[in-house]
């Protein structure tokens, strides 16, 4: 009986060995660019689940966002402009912009530095994401995005002068829902990410 215990001791020990080193994060062995600026990093990016998490104080400031950091609740707050972010260490929930949305993977803590996934920050203030797995290089690129959204202007056949009138005569603060409501009343098919692009380029252009 007691043989049998101890085999069974020994199986179960091996099994959560096991299972520590799965959940182990692995070196990204990538770097991350914005606007064409290599970031350095105090704490190697890592991947989890096929997404590469980087250090938050490094990735929020270069993006230009002010940053937030609740030691208790472990909860990180970054504002830039009119967006806001609202992360948890270890929750698969964010708020943006006062909405929850699910996140593919969790900010966690390796080497007492806090991760964060590096698409999702940056896309959630309106930047363009880009990957080349030759070099394995990030890009984050803050003019790709005002260019992008430019373009969707153009292409849904709204002017400037046109934006800006409609702007003057309401309030800053509905902007984001004018532009919702312009979905499906241009000859341009608006997808819910253009939405996006566009309303935080015209915020960040005609002011908050």
């Amino acid at each position: 009986m007691k043989k049998s215990l101890s085999i069974l001791f020994i199986i179960i020990s091996i099994l959560a060995v096991n299972i520590v080193f799965a959940a182990e994060p692995a070196p990204a062995n990538v770097t991350v660019h914005v606007n064409g600026n290599k970031i350095t990093f105090d704490q190697e990016p890592v991947i989890v689940s096929g997404r590469t998490l980087v250090p938050l104080r490094a990735i929020f400031e270069s993006l230009g966002a002010s940053l937030n950091w609740n030691e208790q609740t472990k909860t990180i707050t970054a504002t830039k402009g009119a967006d806001k972010i609202i992360l948890k260490v270890g929750n698969l929930v964010a708020t943006v912009n006062n909405k929850q949305t699910q996140l593919e993977v969790e900010p966690i803590v390796v080497n007492g530095r806090t991760l964060v996934p590096a698409r999702f920050i940056a896309e959630s203030f309106g930047m363009v994401v880009g990957w080349d797995a030759s070099t394995r290089k990030i890009s984050i690129d803050a003019k790709a995005a005002q260019l992008n959204a430019e373009g969707l202007l153009q292409a849904g056949c709204i002017t400037c002068h046109g934006i800006n009138t409609i702007y003057q005569q309401r309030s800053k603060t509905e902007w984001p829902e004018i532009i919702n409501r312009m979905v499906g009343r241009s000859s341009y098919p608006w997808k819910p990410e253009e939405v996006k692009t566009i309303s935080d380029f015209l915020i960040n252009t005609y002011g908050k």
